[in-house]
């Protein structure tokens, strides 16, 4: 019962292989937390009125950190057992706080779609490039460590760039709240024999 308590990557990095959740139990509870995550984010966006920009940032706040400490921190280990259990945890970790990164920062940056395109685009490209001059320059001498931190420092460079390139941008504001109006005006028309009073206007 506590092993179900705690989050499915966090758990396959922590424990013994013996220990480790089936292949068909890992996959449930992953996909179960993602779509109740997916739930809780509608509606908290929704009530939020939140834009498709800053819906967006979060989500890659999510995945860069989670990428560059994963292949990071694979690269970087010593232990080739545990090296897949370590960069597993370290990525959960940087998902994590990549998200609450994102969530706190969202209304401050509010970037375009377009932006945050440019940022995973910047992205891509560094991981890419860094990644892919050290495979070009070894051939078959390539080893995994040196590949993997270089990608994860093209990443991070590839960001910095990208974010700097675009930090003219407009901002997403979102649309313009609706102002609640009261207005109320008197009326009087003549009618046979009398008077009629009313009111017109809009609320």
């Amino acid at each position: 019962m506590q092993q179900a308590r705690v989050h499915p990557c966090r758990l396959q990095a922590s424990t013994s292989r013996s220990h480790q959740l089936s292949g068909e139990a890992y996959a449930t509870a992953l996909w179960s937390s993602a779509t109740a995550g997916a739930l809780v984010g509608g509606i908290v966006g929704t009530q939020s009125s939140t834009t498709p920009g800053r819906a967006s940032y979060v989500s890659s706040t999510a995945l860069w950190p989670a990428l560059i400490l994963g292949f990071g921190i694979a690269g970087l280990s010593k232990d080739n057992q545990y090296r897949d259990d370590h960069a597993l945890l370290a990525a959960s970790f940087g998902a994590t706080g990549g998200v609450v990164a994102g969530i706190l920062t969202a209304g401050t940056v509010s970037p375009t779609t377009a932006r945050v395109r440019f940022l995973d685009l910047g992205g891509l490209s560094g991981s890419l490039l860094g990644g892919g001059l050290y495979w070009a320059a070894a051939g078959k001498n390539a080893e995994l460590s040196p590949l993997a931190v270089l990608t994860a420092l093209g990443a991070t460079a590839g960001l910095g760039v990208a974010w700097y390139a675009t930090s003219n941008m407009p901002r997403d504001e979102g649309a313009a709240k609706n102002v609640a109006t009261f207005d109320i005006h008197p009326q009087l028309l003549g009618v046979r024999g009398g008077a009629c009073l009313g009111f017109t206007g809009s609320f």
